[in-house]
């Protein structure tokens, strides 16, 4: 009954909150179209040099909103959102988080009262909608470092031909279909019609996809618009750096399979272990959870356990 009467003031805070918040999100989009459709119509008004920015809100809820606005680490994360290519604000993803943590909390603790499995079960719920966006950041990052130098390589022949820096981006949004790079170098084409200038909307790609790839190509860019040279040359020997990079990284994955796949197996063999133990004899696991000294031990072999992981993992990625 506790744990229904919570889901249920929890939805309805969420939906009243929601409503509220897109209600508030359409007048703000109605001034704005108004304030557009004015620029676009009025004579004078189209005279002027507008600089228009996206303001992203870090919660759709407006009291969220605010009170996230003040915790500085917030706007990295919100960042680190960004570049997964989710459409989530760090207000729902943490909402949700504490969502799946009540639930687990509310799922152990009533009516079992099960303080020790709900304290070890919860923040691995809460954790899930993370290692979710987590997947989908390194899984976008992937795939746009898999299509980039394609991307140099059509805008190096495009400079070749005897087009702008501009017209041979402009090319390869044309020419290059559908993809993260595409999707991204459309937004750079938006931002620069909004007024912002062309280091400026590379520099903010950054925000959404950063890789080592593409700090090396806005780099060389900006260099080569401040001191001039062949730019087209200078690209073809990017995408060749590329290309032999990823070469180097698919030998050493190839190397270090078999210490990777050691790894695994041994970070998931104690739990493998535990569960048929418990199947076998309950009372020697049931001592980990139900006596002190069972819960200290528990503490110490899961902190072991973390430490041996990641130093599994520190040793068998190799960072080039």
């Amino acid at each position: 009954m506790i744990l229904l009467v919570s889901l249920c003031l929890f939805f309805t805070f969420f939906s009243v909150s929601w409503a509220f918040s897109r209600a508030v999100q359409r007048s703000h989009d109605e001034v704005t179209e108004r304030l557009i459709r004015r620029l676009r119509d009025d004579p004078e008004d189209r005279q002027m040099r507008v600089h228009l920015e996206r303001d992203q809100r870090l919660s759709n809820v407006p009291f969220l909103d605010r009170i996230l606005r003040k915790i500085n680490p917030i706007k990295n994360f919100q960042s680190w959102i960004r570049q997964s290519g989710l459409s989530l604000s760090p207000g729902i993803l943490i909402l949700i988080s504490l969502l799946l943590g009540m639930i687990s909390f509310l799922l152990f603790t009533y009516p079992r009262k099960d303080f020790g499995s709900a304290i070890i079960f919860t923040p691995l719920f809460m954790a899930i909608p993370f290692g979710f966006v987590a997947l989908a950041k390194n899984r976008r990052t992937k795939k746009f470092s898999e299509d980039f130098p394609d991307a140099i390589s059509r805008m190096a022949s495009s400079l070749r031909a005897g087009y702008s820096l501009q017209m041979a981006l402009d090319a390869v949004i044309e020419d290059g279909g559908t993809g993260v790079v595409v999707d991204e170098f459309r937004k750079v084409r938006a931002e620069m019609e909004l007024g912002q200038s062309f280091e400026e909307a590379l520099k903010k790609m950054i925000e959404r996809v950063d890789t080592t790839e593409l700090r090396l190509f806005i780099c060389s860019v900006i260099i080569q618009r401040e001191s001039g040279g062949n730019l087209a040359e200078l690209l073809d020997n990017l995408e060749s750096t590329i290309r032999q990079r990823f070469e180097l990284q698919r030998e050493l994955q190839s190397a270090t399979a078999q210490a990777r796949l050691s790894g695994i197996v041994l970070s998931f063999l104690p739990v493998f272990v535990g569960f048929f133990v418990y199947f076998i004899h309950p009372d020697y696991v049931l001592f980990l959870f139900n006596d002190p000294v069972g819960i200290r031990l528990f503490w110490m072999c899961v902190a072991g356990q973390i430490m041996g992981v990641f130093t599994i993992k520190k040793i068998v990625d190799i960072k080039i």
